[in-house]
């Protein structure tokens, strides 16, 4: 599934962003902390790499690929996954088959058929305000021409939403000065069967 909607970045560049430490650090808040990286290199992954975790239980040596079939997510375990925007599907069934708590930052629906499998099983957080996401360079990339959303899947409320402030979020978890009073939780509500 492609989801670039009309970036003028290059897959390959888009592809290699990186997790802003604000964002990581909520969403560690929210779930006590991960075990496992996922969707990472050796250079970015912000918690212990699943495909490291993968390779030492069993015979298979699955070469830094967290999808690969001989890979099984433990299902005790809490994964972060922050996918390549331009292949999204693979991850989001595999979180959902896992039965691991799964943290997917992924961009927010926009009508693509894989939500309808997604938000029946995951309560998702909606972050208003575009994220600069980390380049390869390390620095951050402004002009990101989609929102994005934080999925829990296999744990919090399933099929429920929330909404949130992203300049809240930095000021809370970077240390920065807010623009407004107090991280707030804009709106919750309860998703019912369709």
């Amino acid at each position: 599934m492609s989801v670039n909607h009309a970036s003028k970045t290059p897959l390959d560049e888009r592809d290699s962003w990186r997790t802003p430490p604000w964002l990581f650090a909520w969403a560690s808040s929210l779930v006590g902390g991960f075990h496992y990286d996922a969707a990472c290199t050796e250079d970015n992954a912000l918690a212990e790499p699943l495909w490291d975790a993968c390779d030492t239980l069993g015979d298979v040596w699955i070469d830094e690929d967290s999808l690969h079939p001989a890979a099984i997510w433990p299902p005790s375990a809490k994964i972060w996954i922050n996918p390549p925007y331009s292949d999204i599907k693979p991850w989001v069934r595999k979180a959902i088959d896992s039965g691991a708590l799964c943290v997917l930052l992924i961009p927010s629906p926009n009508g693509e058929a894989i939500y309808e499998e997604l938000l029946p099983a995951a309560h998702e957080i909606h972050i208003v305000g575009r994220i600069a996401f980390i380049g390869a360079d390390g620095k951050p990339k402004t002009g990101n021409t989609r929102g994005s959303s934080l999925f829990i899947v296999n744990g919090y409320s399933r099929g429920t939403r929330a909404v949130v402030n992203r300049d809240d979020l930095v000021a809370q978890f970077s240390g920065k000065k807010p623009k407004r009073p107090g991280l707030q939780l804009v709106r919750q509500s309860e998703q019912g069967p369709a």
